[in-house]
């Protein structure tokens, strides 16, 4: 038995919440205190709207603007890859982070699944994620 078989699959924690409440401090504060017990801990953010990945003028961002349908840049201590969309969800993003203990995802709140939402009196008092995953 090889060890892809013995590895045990990450905890996953989805947070979500309307703009505003919190949802990025308390994603912060988790990584910080969970890294600080030595788990490795990963993290996705969902954007219901769009993002802009790169920064114009950068090799990076040229390549993408070219047609690339994957760009990577990486150095000795870190690396960063594009991919434009090609029906990936955060299921498949999961997948990629085989050496996680655990895994943050921010977003989501329509996804059927248990999850952590966070409200804030005067933003945002009663929840919004779908009913099925609280």
């Amino acid at each position: 038995m090889d060890d892809m078989d013995t590895k045990k699959k990450p905890k996953i924690c989805y947070i979500c919440g309307v703009k505003n409440t919190g949802k990025t401090t308390l994603m912060a504060a988790l990584i910080q205190e969970l890294s600080g017990r030595s788990l490795n801990v990963a993290a996705i953010k969902h954007d219901g709207h769009d993002f802009t990945a790169d920064t114009p003028e950068t090799d990076t961002f040229r390549y993408d603007a070219a047609g690339a349908v994957e760009t990577a840049i990486y150095s000795q201590d870190q690396v960063m890859i594009h991919r434009r969309n090609s029906g990936d969800d955060d299921e498949s993003l999961i997948a990629l982070f085989s050496d996680a203990d655990v895994i943050l995802v921010e977003g989501c709140k329509e996804k059927p699944v248990r999850k952590i939402e966070c409200l804030l009196s005067g933003v945002q008092e009663e929840p919004v994620s779908n009913r099925e995953g609280r």
